[in-house]
């Protein structure tokens, strides 16, 4: 099989579509969300169900996509730690124009993995708000009252984005991790 051309040489294509697998997941969360804010009477099964392949459909492809996100932040470190060296030491590069290409492609890794992990922390937030619309539907017939519990208890259940299978990307693993990444290239430069 041919393999592609662009994935190959852009790398960070493939973040961009990282990002946009993201949003969509959020977006289809959030339609979940408006459905369950409806008026009308609803069918609580059907709706667990539904859940339950918008939930399957995010582990899978937090399965797998989500080695880009170790990736990412694997090579931003890297690109931190080469910038930080140019900055100690600028005439190891005689040339102005060359550092600052440098810190432009370090400011851009930076600024892609806060944009990836900023979506993918999205996921959580729109989960949180099924979650939330689930307690505010209206209470159905005496003998749908055990479905529709079922369905909040199912809802409550987070679901999410990870970081690796590891743990979950929410708003403070963005700051964790540009931090550790500040925190281990000052660490390793000044050896």
């Amino acid at each position: 099989m041919g393999r592609c051309y662009c994935l190959e040489n852009y790398p960070y294509l493939r973040l961009i579509l990282y990002i946009i697998a993201s949003n969509n997941l959020r977006r289809i969360i959030l339609n979940f969300s408006a459905e369950l804010s409806s008026e009308q009477v609803q069918n609580y099964e059907t709706l667990r169900k539904s859940f339950c392949a918008i939930r399957s459909v995010v582990e899978l492809a937090d399965k797998e996509i989500g080695i880009f996100v170790f990736l990412t932040i694997i090579y931003d470190f890297c690109v931190m730690l080469f910038a930080v060296y140019v900055f100690l030491l600028p005439l190891g590069l005689g040339d102005l124009y060359e550092r600052r290409i440098i810190y432009f492609h370090a400011f851009i890794a930076l600024g892609v993995l806060i944009l990836m992990t900023w979506t993918a922390s999205k996921v959580a937030e729109a989960s949180n708000d099924v979650s939330s619309a689930a307690w505010n539907m209206p209470e159905g017939k005496e003998n749908l009252i055990s479905s529709q519990q079922r369905l909040i208890t199912y809802l409550e259940k987070e679901t999410n984005l990870t970081f690796w299978g590891i743990t979950p990307m929410k708003r403070g693993f963005i700051f964790g991790v540009i931090g550790a990444i500040f925190t281990y290239v000052l660490m390793i430069s000044t050896l």
